[in-house]
């Protein structure tokens, strides 16, 4: 398999659905590398992501390696957002 380990799956979310130009605070990037290797970022208000502690447990990530392809699977819980559940709730995020 020739895929390099800087190869990296992206999930932009955007929590409170604004749809700001820049990345808010509440925006988070979460990522995973075709080496396994994952972190988050929130958004710094001026068009960046800086490293973000989240807490234990709130998120995971996988991948897995097919050559020629990979494929990235994200899980995140509510306590990613300061939430204790997602349930009886209506919650809208942006995607990317």
């Amino acid at each position: 398999m020739e895929l390099a380990g800087g190869v990296t799956a992206n999930l932009m979310l955007d929590a409170n659905h604004s749809r700001d130009a820049a990345a808010q605070p509440d925006d988070y990037r979460f990522r995973i590398t075709t080496g396994g290797a994952a972190s988050v970022e929130r958004g710094d208000g001026a068009s960046g992501y800086s490293a973000a502690t989240l807490p234990a447990g709130a998120w995971s990530a996988a991948r897995a390696l097919s050559d020629p392809t990979w494929s990235a699977e994200f899980r995140i819980g509510p306590t990613a957002f300061g939430l204790t559940s997602f349930a009886g709730e209506a919650r809208s995020f942006g995607l990317s």
